[in-house]
């Protein structure tokens, strides 16, 4: 089942468990399921050890404590997502991906990143090969984005 995500061919997954979401203002679109805040049960987290510190994620890795994040952090994650070292065009990225998302409380849309960073989507997949909504996220330091991972 598609994901809903508007140009889902670039989100980066393919499938979703629930049905698709629609777009905002779509009026015959179902309802997004609601998000999975702090009260998260225990059971969903687990702990990673990467360059001997340790971070609470979710089964697929992603930080659960987004305010612990900082440069070094990011530099964490981004080698436990193979990548060795951060590149300007990479810090572009996720810098933009986690300020968009201090400020609006979701990551931003892949056309989004590509307009402010001036990076083409080619450029994007190969600077994170496991996708911006995927590995640009979990370097950014952002819970699991809805619906697309």
């Amino acid at each position: 089942m598609r994901c809903g995500h508007p140009r889902h061919d670039v989100c980066g997954t393919g499938t979703t468990d629930g049905p698709p979401a629609g777009r905002p203002g779509d009026a015959l679109a179902p309802p997004r399921a609601a998000a999975v805040g702090p009260q998260r049960a225990e059971r969903d987290m687990a702990e990673i050890e990467i360059g001997g510190r340790t971070f609470a994620v979710d089964e697929e890795g992603f930080l659960q404590q987004p305010e612990i994040w900082n440069e070094e952090v990011a530099q964490l994650f981004a080698s436990s997502e193979g990548i060795e070292a951060m590149t300007p065009e990479h810090w572009a990225v996720v810098k933009y991906i986690r300020d968009y998302w201090v400020e609006h409380g979701t990551a931003p849309l892949i056309r989004k990143i590509t307009q402010t960073t001036g990076l083409n989507l080619r450029t994007i997949y190969q600077l994170f090969t496991s996708g911006p909504a995927k590995g640009a996220c979990k370097i950014a330091g952002l819970p699991k984005p809805e619906g697309c991972v």
